[in-house]
């Protein structure tokens, strides 16, 4: 690097060709990567779009999103805490296609908004 070569190498060309060993891990394991990735989705967009209706705490945000009005502030102070909280980020959180979702980055990265999950008790 910044040292000079010593006076037995000066001057020799070698025999070894540079290997760039990061060049050569990327070219080795870039087949292993994954480049896109699908799931199949348990849950149908109406299903999703309905359980989303049918929860107290995201049922108001849909339904003034999709009214396209504001509610008033009292009516926002009234609901819980988890459906103001879900207000206070509007325009980020917006409906696509009648499902609640959440951009982030400037959009860049889409997150579903999902209903709190209470599995039915086996018996």
């Amino acid at each position: 690097m910044s040292r000079p070569f010593c006076k037995q190498c000066e001057g020799k060309t070698f025999k070894t060709p540079w290997v760039d060993e990061l060049q050569r891990a990327d070219e080795l394991t870039e087949p292993l990567g994954v480049k896109t990735l699908s799931f199949v989705p348990e849950i149908s967009d109406a299903e999703m779009a309905e359980l989303q209706a049918k929860d107290p705490d995201l049922g108001p945000v849909v339904e003034w999103l999709l009214d396209g009005e504001n509610p008033p502030p009292d009516l926002v102070r009234s609901m819980s805490l988890d459906t103001r909280n879900l207000w206070a980020q509007v325009p980020a959180v917006h409906l696509l296609g009648n499902i609640l979702v959440r951009t982030t980055n400037q959009g860049q990265c889409v997150q579903l908004v999902l209903p709190p999950f209470h599995p039915t008790p086996v018996i």
